[in-house]
């Protein structure tokens, strides 16, 4: 339970030194405020990605975040130790999520982090994003072609790669930028095939770090109806699935974490435990 004042804002390492306390003395009414916020600023995509509920219509009355409720969490950004700014939506489509990144400019002790598809980095983003103090940007790939990218997400992937690129340009210019640039693959049967690939192309547009992980295990009813036609290809989920090329991808895993560790770029894996190549 918490106990808020607004009067104070302390900073992110008083804070989190305070929270650590009130746990080490087990207390149950606390006051410091939350050490971590994971803030969904919009459920609204752009995009319809065969392997996203937004595919099938799965997100029920998406929208932006009111900028009211928006303002009543300003403070709470301002002495967070961590803060993600992410959900089901994109946030660059919100006005909310500007607002937020605003509201957090000061906060040099945290570490901030947002997921985004790339597609809505205009110049003027960018500029907005590098003013600000933003660490990470996760941007969802899953591919490193125009045609396996047509098929998973359904936008150009030309456009994509050069705002990417655009993107780490601008940030390389920016001699004190902090922000790193991670480039993300949700693995599939269709895509695995490009995974190496995709080291080698994070690595050409400048970005820091390539982080795979596999489809979600939804039940068994859920999986079962997932399907998606794009043009020609059907993804069905339940067919999708690595569970029966598990060798495989773990192979091409392997083989790009050599890659990366020779080309110097980060690479990392999370979802299922058999991935793992510790």
């Amino acid at each position: 339970m918490y106990a808020l004042s607004n009067s104070v804002v302390p900073s992110p390492f008083d804070n989190e030194k305070e929270a650590i306390l009130a746990w080490e003395q087990g207390k149950e009414v606390v006051t410091n405020r939350p050490v971590l916020l994971s803030i969904e600023s919009t459920s609204v995509c752009n995009l319809r990605c065969v392997m996203c509920p937004h595919a099938i219509g799965a997100v029920h009355r998406p929208k932006h975040m009111d900028q009211e409720i928006a303002g009543k969490l300003e403070n709470f950004l301002k002495s967070a130790k961590n803060v993600q700014l992410h959900g089901i939506g994109e946030p660059l489509l919100s006005p909310a999520f500007w607002q937020f990144l605003s509201a957090i400019r000061d906060n040099h002790q945290a570490h901030i982090e947002v997921n985004s598809n790339a597609v809505l980095l205009t110049d003027s983003a960018i500029e907005k994003i590098l003013d600000s103090n933003l660490s990470t940007i996760n941007i969802s790939l899953d591919a490193c072609s125009r045609e396996m990218y047509k098929k998973i997400r359904g936008e150009s992937f030309e456009k994509v790669a050069k705002n990417i690129q655009r993107l780490c340009d601008k940030r390389n210019e920016r001699k004190n930028s902090k922000l790193k640039v991670w480039l993300n693959m949700t693995i599939m049967k269709e895509n695995y095939k490009e995974i190496v690939h995709f080291v080698h192309f994070a690595k050409a547009v400048g970005a820091d770090h390539t982080h795979f992980n596999d489809l979600n295990d939804f039940d068994a009813e859920a999986l079962a109806s997932w399907m998606v036609t794009r043009g020609d290809f059907t993804f069905r989920y339940a067919e999708q699935m690595i569970g029966d090329i598990i060798e495989d991808v773990t192979k091409s895993l392997q083989e790009a974490k050599s890659h990366a560790e020779i080309l110097k770029i980060g690479f990392s894996i999370s979802g299922n435990k058999k991935l793992h190549l510790e």
